[in-house]
């Protein structure tokens, strides 16, 4: 057998589900007008949710947190795109954005307890917790929320914001969100299927928890997962928003495109290669 001509090919190659981008771009500055727009027609202009501002120099928006994420998701949802949630980055789409530069918010909420020690969040803990038991049949915590919606309602919380659910948001239960039995300080390397951490004792990235009330899952320059940040308003200059596309990644990506007909190329090229060598050795063998 000629080693020569083999070809390898069948391997289990990882198909990207997503591609991510900070939300930067030409339609970056449009994407903040209408979202400003939107907050001043139905959250009242809510400055819980007035936190990005527009860098026209990089063309991206700066700023990020839960309440933002959770809007803009909804807002860009027919464009076929989303923002960030933490099964997003099983394999590290989300991390090489951010990392050594940024902090993001995945759109998801920590709940660990029905009520919360941080006041100004004990309100919308207690109505997510009624909400989760009402659509689950039952309420076992702590849970992570996977795609809220953020909804205007004035007085019912300090925020004047209240999170729903809707047949996309996934109310997921694990363990590790348990803030005493998996404190601050627990080391990881690796996320699972959900986005969170596998812990390692010899890791070099650090998971951070509350041990009660709501809390915002953040992923932060260094790649810590934080867990432990309870306001759930604020928001900084090193903040970004991360955006994915999955299926519609596909039909607008241009790089994606370039990928896939390189790859047509090359198994063409490669199927013109073998028969080439099929015809040469069906020569050899009629003595032509």
């Amino acid at each position: 057998m000629n080693t020569e001509t083999q070809i390898f090919k069948e391997f289990n190659w990882q198909v990207p589900k997503i591609v991510a981008s900070i939300a930067q771009g030409e339609d970056a500055k449009s994407l903040y007008e209408t979202l400003n727009q939107e907050i001043e027609a139905n959250y009242k202009n809510n400055p819980n949710m007035r936190i990005l501002s527009y860098d026209s120099e990089t063309k991206s928006l700066v700023g990020s947190n839960i309440f933002i994420a959770s809007r803009l998701s909804e807002l860009l949802e027919l464009s076929g795109i989303r923002t960030a949630i933490p099964s997003d980055d099983q394999y590290g789409d989300i991390s090489r954005l951010v990392k050594d530069r940024f902090y993001t918010d995945f759109n998801a909420l920590i709940l660990r307890t029905a009520g919360d020690s941080y006041s100004p969040n004990d309100k919308i803990a207690k109505d997510l917790a009624e909400k989760i038991e009402n659509r689950e049949g039952k309420l076992k915590l702590p849970v992570v929320i996977v795609r809220p919606l953020v909804r205007y309602s004035e007085g019912s919380s300090s925020y004047d914001l209240v999170f729903d659910l809707d047949n996309k948001t996934q109310v997921i239960e694990d363990e590790r969100l348990d803030g005493k039995k998996y404190p601050t300080g627990m080391k990881f390397n690796n996320v699972d299927d959900l986005g969170l951490p596998l812990f390692d004792k010899n890791g070099a990235r650090t998971w951070h928890a509350r041990e009660d009330g709501l809390s915002r899952l953040l992923l932060d320059g260094y790649l810590d997962l934080g867990s432990c940040v309870d306001d759930l308003q604020l928001s900084d200059v090193l903040d970004r928003v991360v955006v994915v596309s999955g299926k519609a990644a596909s039909r607008n990506f241009s790089g994606l495109e370039s990928y896939i007909s390189g790859i047509q190329a090359e198994k063409a090229k490669e199927i013109k290669t073998i028969e080439s060598r099929y015809e040469e050795a069906l020569k050899i063998l009629k003595g032509n």
